[in-house]
């Protein structure tokens, strides 16, 4: 199968282009326990979230996709050095009245906030806002120093988002869709860091 697809990035992407990759995560994540946690067991909200994580790799980093014929079937998203979901500066994120103003997170990226977050936020019961603001974001990022060193994440490319369509998994084709970027950036002598929950939808 990975010989029949092509992979590519998306740049400057049509509406429906976006909704594609979307959907692809829909797909692909329904059921997952971390995304039922994620969404407050509401999976009405699972669109809205998933893009909040497209939008932002979309304004703020890249996201590649493979395709079969002219369909999306899977998607990566990815981060450069420097760059992050939400652009967060700090470990640890304080919120100011994150209903009225939801992108106003220290050291939030107004732009990728405004590509998806802003309006997941403004879905969500709060107890699921205070998941998300003051013990998700803030943990995994402590989470992600403590393993892997101060500034490692930040100084390398890594692996926001990944989703294959049930349809398509189990085929080697998220494994094509990585290696072509992690070879892209060892050509360039840069680093990758996988960082992502472990789950069936990516295979």
């Amino acid at each position: 199968m990975t010989d029949t697809i092509i992979i590519r990035r998306i740049t400057n992407p049509t509406d429906e282009e976006v909704d594609s990759m979307i959907a692809v995560c829909v797909a692909a994540y329904h059921g997952d326990q971390f995304t039922e946690c994620a969404v407050g067991g509401d999976w009405n909200l699972h669109s809205a979230m998933r893009r909040t994580a497209i939008g932002a790799q979309q304004v703020g980093g890249e996201n590649w996709v493979a395709l079969h014929g002219d369909k999306i079937i899977a998607v990566a998203g990815w981060f450069p050095p420097g760059r992050a979901l939400l652009d967060r500066k700090v470990s640890y994120l304080r919120v100011h009245d994150a209903f009225t103003y939801p992108s106003l997170l220290l050291g939030c990226s107004p732009e990728q906030a405004a590509a998806g977050w802003d309006a997941f936020v403004a879905k969500m019961p709060p107890a699921l806002n205070q998941w998300w603001t003051k013990e998700f974001l803030p943990e995994f990022s402590q989470l992600s120093t403590e393993s892997l060193g101060p500034g490692v994440k930040k100084d390398s490319w890594h692996l926001q988002t990944v989703a294959t369509h049930p349809d398509y998994q189990r085929r080697g084709i998220a494994t094509a869709l990585l290696r072509h970027k992690e070879e892209m950036v060892a050509s360039e002598g840069g680093a990758v860091i996988r960082s992502f929950i472990n789950t069936e939808a990516g295979k």
